[in-house]
């Protein structure tokens, strides 16, 4: 259960998110019958999105790096998680990296 909840955060995320809610308003099932390939797909593009403004969006690398993670794709999850302390340093990703760690 703990994975559906966490697939329909990210979603929502990605659909409250004023840059990259256009991704998701072509989907019309719900997250639930989503999969984590098609999940992944809308990130992916989202990264591209970010990738072409010369902007490396860190909450949207910390996304991906959960979606990673809940996969098991551990090195990628790391790599995102990463890239993500190196765009904002100061900023403390620990709290999301301990609540996906612990489980």
């Amino acid at each position: 259960m703990l994975i559906k909840e966490s697939l329909d955060s990210l979603y929502r995320w990605l659909s409250n998110n004023n840059k990259y809610s256009h991704l998701v308003s072509s989907i019309t099932e719900s997250v639930f019958e989503l999969t984590f390939d098609e999940l992944q797909n809308l990130f992916l593009q989202a990264i591209s999105l970010s990738n072409t403004s010369n902007e490396i969006d860190s909450d949207l690398q910390v996304c991906l790096g959960i979606l990673f993670y809940l996969q098991n794709d551990y090195n990628k999850a790391v790599e995102c998680f990463h890239t993500a302390v190196l765009v904002k340093p100061n900023v403390s990703f620990s709290l999301i990296l301990y609540f996906f760690i612990k489980k």
